[in-house]
């Protein structure tokens, strides 16, 4: 069964802003759903994974613009710098529909409330006026 501590959820926020700085523009929403997901809202970055959307949920498995960055950031969300026993664990088998992690990594840019700001648009908005 999924589960995700609060202090291993503590460890990755910090990698998060360790890795994101907020003096780059980077802004996120950070919080643990039902004890077995962690939900990552972007609200602001410099750079858009999906052009024009305010608000949207991002499959870890696809590709996006910017994919190094999205990778990296969902390697940190599975845990990978925790360590091989610490990390999240995927031993699921979708053909007999069974279904093993450690816990669930659901990432979203921008949210339903707050949408998703480019730092990068703003600014050059600004040099505009």
């Amino acid at each position: 069964m999924a589960y995700l501590s609060q202090e291993k959820a503590k460890l990755i926020k910090a990698e998060i802003k360790k890795q994101f700085p907020k003096k780059q523009g980077w802004k996120f929403s950070i919080r643990v759903r039902h004890h077995s997901t962690l939900c990552v809202n972007i609200l602001s970055a410099p750079v858009e994974f999906v052009e024009g959307k305010t608000w949207c949920s991002l499959n870890n498995y696809s590709s996006y613009n910017h994919d190094d960055i999205f990778k990296k950031l969902v390697g940190i969300c599975n845990g990978n710098f925790l360590g091989e026993d610490e990390s999240n664990f995927n031993d699921s088998d979708p053909m007999t529909d069974y279904f093993s992690v450690g816990w669930y990594v659901n990432i979203e840019q921008g949210s339903f409330d707050k949408p998703f700001v480019n730092v990068n648009s703003v600014t050059e908005k600004m040099k505009l006026l």
